[in-house]
């Protein structure tokens, strides 16, 4: 490797270990690939996966097959791409695990082509020897995640997702969807399909899991607003990013001029994300969900919204998603935030659970001495059939 690259690794360690914050989401890839890949130039190819797959983010979601089409990403580099986003999710700020400086991790583990001492044996960082340092970035990655241009997102694809998720055969593997979704977007470019995928199917199984209950959910409400009630809930719940826009923005206007304008979601975006430039495609894919969802309607300069009438089926699914088989109390539960975030008319929760009780979709409401309670019984599985059982709502 030439001193000139040499030193550019050092510098981007360096801007790593003093200011997290400071390194956008293409050179926090690329630093991560300079431990996976000790002998190139992996600036290009940090940024082609960032172009290939929209963000940060998608990157460390992909499948590690999907990585590895990209040229110069092998089986090795895709397992410590994957490593990354799984320590960073398992071991993020506020659990007790006990973590190495990364200054002295980057020490042990530097590849001797990038030190001035070339007599020293090289060291390819493998999984066993790497471990301490993925975890560390990748613990420091989460933890600034929050604030991160990599939650940022350029496309909505919302619309996309609630026409083809009828049509997706039934499977528990994302790998099958994966595959489905590749060959049937409507896209002509086969890198967008692939790239467009990775996003659609981060969105509609933001566990990480196949909930196989929304296939049957979809073909039952095709093209009706409780699909995409339900395809909404699982959007904001894989983009963080579309619950705070909808806390800080849409939710303060609901009892006053019910909109928004585009130029308000932009500088909102410029204020959180001063280092990126993708603010106006960001906007325009939030307000695009927004439209899809049916949570809004847009004109030129304004989005426009309002309260909602609670939709049943809807209720009944996002309720047993947010809430496993227990006992709640009554006002827990109206203030379920997936609630709120569809701008359901709270007023209505309590009706709407008693109404679901008569269905036999909840087993009991409790009301004694001004205490609520509500009891759940049902998996979303034993929900989903009994609403494919019954007469349409």
């Amino acid at each position: 490797m030439s001193d000139s690259k040499s030193g550019h690794r050092q510098r981007l360690r360096n801007k790593f270990t003093e200011n997290p914050s400071g390194l956008n989401e293409t050179e926090l890839l690329e630093l991560v690939l300079t431990y996976a890949i000790p002998r190139m130039d992996v600036k290009p190819l940090a940024a082609e996966l960032i172009s290939s797959f929209g963000n940060l983010s998608s990157v460390l979601a992909a499948d590690t097959s999907d990585l590895c089409k990209t040229k110069g990403i092998n089986e090795y580099t895709a397992v410590c791409l994957k490593l990354v986003a799984w320590v960073g999710e398992n071991y993020s700020a506020g659990q007790k695990t006990v973590l190495p400086p990364v200054q002295d991790a980057a020490k042990e583990f530097q590849p001797a082509e990038d030190t001035e001492q070339a007599t020293k044996p090289v060291i390819t960082p493998t999984l066993e020897h790497s471990g301490s340092l993925f975890a560390e970035e990748g613990a420091l990655f989460a933890e600034k995640s929050v604030q991160s241009a990599a939650h940022m997102f350029s496309k909505s694809l919302l619309r996309e997702a609630i026409e083809i998720l009828p049509r997706i055969p039934y499977s528990k593997t994302t790998a099958d969807i994966r595959a489905f979704l590749i060959n049937n977007l409507h896209y002509n470019s086969e890198k967008s399909r692939m790239r467009y995928t990775s996003y659609i199917t981060r969105r509609l199984f933001p566990s990480g899991r196949v909930e196989t209950p929304i296939f049957s959910f979809s073909r039952k409400y095709a093209g009706r607003q409780e699909l995409r009630d339900v395809c909404f809930y699982l959007f904001y719940k894989a983009e963080p990013l579309m619950r705070e826009i909808i806390e800080n923005l849409l939710i303060p206007e609901l009892r006053s001029s019910g909109f928004v304008t585009r130029s308000n979601i932009r500088s909102y975006l410029q204020v959180k994300y001063p280092e990126t430039k993708s603010h106006v495609d960001c906007a325009q894919a939030i307000v695009e969900t927004l439209v899809a969802a049916g949570v809004a309607r847009a004109d030129r300069t304004k989005i426009h919204f309002a309260y909602r009438d609670i939709l049943l089926p809807s209720l009944a699914f996002i309720l047993h998603s947010e809430f496993p088989a227990g006992m709640y109390y009554l006002n827990e539960v109206e203030e379920c935030t997936a609630f709120k975030c569809l701008l359901w008319r709270q007023n209505q929760v309590k009706e709407s659970l008693y109404a679901l009780r008569n269905m036999n979709l909840i087993p009991k409401i409790s009301e004694i001495d001004n205490l609520s309670q509500v009891t759940i019984s049902l998996d979303l599985d034993q929900v989903v059939e009994r609403l494919e059982g019954g007469t349409p709502l």
